[in-house]
């Protein structure tokens, strides 16, 4: 799952370098080859897609699917790249565990759990798993301050 991991990071960084904010960053936009660790992979469906003005630019646009969407979307704030990097993280989240972080079925617990609740990587038996460097990972791109969040670097 690292190596599949990276390369949707590498994939992400280079729509990065031109500007491009995917935005729709999920599961099932993930195409691989095999189910090998060295499969091909491919990021799909770029209908979200959006090309800012400059590596700092930013758009407020809502878009995107329940359970990828970062805090600062939800709190109605501009958002840039950073918003890849919260569904990056959300998607190794799913993969680990089978599940999305922060979900509700409920709109507006899922929107509580996003935007206040803390990622608790010991409370679940899968991502307890994780080295110190995947849990490190896993919090920084789910940091819900955008300042402090990983960036696709």
């Amino acid at each position: 799952m690292k190596k599949i991991i990276l390369k949707i990071a590498v994939g992400v960084e280079a729509l990065h370098k031109r500007n491009i904010l995917h935005r729709d960053i999920k599961l099932e936009n993930i195409l691989v080859t095999d189910l090998t660790e060295d499969t091909g992979v491919r990021i799909g469906d770029m209908g979200s897609a959006i090309r800012l003005d400059s590596p700092t630019g930013k758009t407020n646009f809502m878009i995107g699917t329940p359970g990828y969407i970062a805090p600062e979307m939800l709190r109605g704030e501009a958002y840039g790249f950073a918003f890849d990097v919260w569904a990056i993280g959300a998607l190794m989240h799913a993969l680990v565990t089978m599940e999305l972080p922060f979900w509700a079925d409920d709109a507006k617990e899922r929107q509580r759990k996003v935007c206040r609740e803390p990622l608790d990587v010991e409370a679940n038996r899968f991502l307890q798993r994780l080295s110190q460097e995947g849990k490190d990972l896993l919090r920084g791109m789910l940091e819900k301050k955008v300042d402090r969040r990983y960036t696709i670097h």
